[in-house]
């Protein structure tokens, strides 16, 4: 039971921390302002840490290049991950829509896990302008959670993952507005 509040408290504390870096936001906000995760973003290793799995490990070693970019796409946002940018194409490639329903992952290879996308469902949920949650599963089972948030100068974009298992343990990816 400790461990279920734990996970619930640190859920509800991420958003937390998304709405202190987001600042003063409402939905209410020009339809502009829905699109600030549009753009192309690289990553700012020094601010940002891989200890997912546990105390000593690290779960990646990105290139100072790795870039993501997000673009709009009919219904959603396509996202495309450059783990060394630039390069002909993305690694990975996708669509979100932020409707908080699942969607298959469309992807090969796994998009949160290692291994295949086998059985893989992903959801995205817009809080605001500035903060999206993520919600990956398996086979019907919860495997991964992310926050996005975007900073309220919309030059910053935290990236925060962790598994139910082990909220304790998260990535966080920074990354940094490129123009």
């Amino acid at each position: 039971m400790y461990k279920i509040a734990f996970r619930l408290s640190l859920f509800i504390a991420t958003l937390g921390m998304g709405s202190l870096l987001i600042g003063n936001v409402t939905l209410a906000q020009k339809a502009d302002q829905q699109d600030q995760i549009i753009g192309t973003w690289r990553i700012n290793l020094a601010k940002s840490s891989f200890g997912r799995n546990g105390p000593g490990t690290v779960t990646m070693h990105p290139s100072d290049t790795w870039t993501w970019i997000f673009a709009k796409e009919k219904d959603g946002l396509k996202f495309s991950n450059y783990p060394t940018y630039p390069s002909p194409k993305p690694a990975r490639s996708f669509v979100l829509i932020a409707d908080g329903k699942d969607y298959p992952c469309v992807e090969k290879m796994s998009c949160f896990e290692s291994g295949t996308s086998e059985g893989e469902t992903l959801s995205f949920t817009r809080i605001n302008p500035y903060f999206f949650i993520r919600v990956g599963k398996r086979n019907g089972e919860v495997k991964e959670f992310v926050s996005y948030a975007i900073s309220s100068d919309g030059k910053v974009y935290t990236v925060t993952a962790w598994s139910p298992e082990t909220p304790e343990y998260q990535n966080v990816f920074v990354f940094d507005r490129q123009e």
